[in-house]
């Protein structure tokens, strides 16, 4: 309560001042909440003749999102593996241990906890909303680029809902022009409010280096999955049962697990099992199989965007889809399907 209360006599101090004030105010209240981390693995080379382990470093940013239990927010790739040393260095040189609460490769997102509290209170961030960014906004990043310590850059939001080619999949983030390099990754992004909008993840480059297009996780995203990292260690999935496949006449089922809530919803896929008096085969009956049309009332354009619209979805109720059964696009149905946390 309290922190709500100083962060909107934070939003009214900036209300009346310049962008350049704003800024300036901005990284003079936010910046204290930005930590440098350190990570470092032993990597055993077996054809190293003395077997002496060879340490992996790595670095990069963070925030505290909760200084009561000293809770950090970063990248997932920020940690090098689960059993890697991690060294969170505040701001003024206080170095602390810390662990790896649970992390979401594919959001690239992860929550680590200090192992201990600083004699000096930590500062945490205010965390906002990503639905309402446009095309536009001025944003700020903060981090540690190259191991520059608490660097601020700025850009405005070069554009939303961008579809993210990552190593663990598509995901849609946050496209900005604020200057993000090596070390930056896991830092805020803020809004001119003061308030944490993403987190900045990855570049788009050729060299390696900044080339005016960088790319933050978005917050929205973010809290959605905090609460499974911070009580399961790893984010739980909705479970229908089913693989899609995205074919010239729409996003097909093609596969349905039986017994699952894909199968129980009646769900016919594109593949059909023949037994026959040897053994059995698959068969692929395009005529048969339903194709997703629409889900929450939203036109389904493939199967990538259809999984992360689902992964964003209230599974306490039943998801509806609008199924075209076979190719014949008046032969259409609802469909409930009753998902379930994996």
């Amino acid at each position: 309560m309290l922190n709500r209360i100083l962060v909107l006599f934070f939003a009214l101090i900036i209300l009346g001042q310049s962008e350049e004030e704003k800024m300036m105010a901005i990284f003079e209240k936010w910046s204290p909440s930005v930590v440098f981390i350190n990570t470092v693995k032993l990597d055993l080379d077996p054809f190293e003749f003395f077997f002496d382990p060879q340490p992996t470093q790595g670095i990069g940013s963070g925030f505290i999102f909760d200084a009561k239990r000293g809770l950090i927010l970063t990248n997932s790739h920020v940690i090098i593996s689960p059993d890697s040393r991690i060294i969170v260095t505040l701001q003024g040189g206080e170095k602390i241990p810390a662990s790896l609460v649970g992390k979401d490769e594919q959001l690239d997102v992860a929550v680590l906890k200090l192992a201990r509290l600083p004699d000096k209170e930590l500062t945490e961030v205010a965390l906002g909303t990503s639905s309402s960014l446009k095309v536009g906004r001025k944003v700020i990043a903060i981090g540690n680029p190259f191991g520059l310590d608490w660097t601020m850059t700025s850009g405005i939001v070069s554009a939303v809902n961008r579809v993210v080619r990552t190593r663990n999949g598509l995901v849609s983030m946050i496209q900005t022009d604020a200057a993000i390099n090596p070390g930056s990754s896991g830092g805020p992004l803020f809004d001119l409010t003061g308030l944490v909008v993403g987190i900045n993840t990855q570049i788009l480059s050729k060299t390696g280096m900044f080339g005016g297009i960088s790319f933050a996780v978005p917050i929205d995203d973010v809290k959605r999955v905090v609460p499974d990292l911070l009580r399961f260690g790893r984010v739980r999935k909705p479970f229908i049962g089913w693989v899609l496949q995205n074919t010239k006449w729409g996003v097909a089922v093609r596969r349905v697990l039986p017994g699952s809530p894909a199968d129980e919803a009646g769900l016919n896929p594109l593949e059909q099992i023949r037994r026959l008096r040897d053994g059995i085969e698959i068969v692929l009956e395009p005529e048969e199989a339903d194709y997703i049309i629409e889900f929450d009332g939203q036109p389904v354009k493939d199967a990538q965007e259809l999984s992360e619209q689902i992964m964003r979805a209230d599974i306490t109720k039943p998801l509806s889809f609008l199924v075209r059964s076979g190719l014949n696009s008046y032969r259409k149905r609802r469909v409930f399907v009753k998902a379930i946390l994996k």
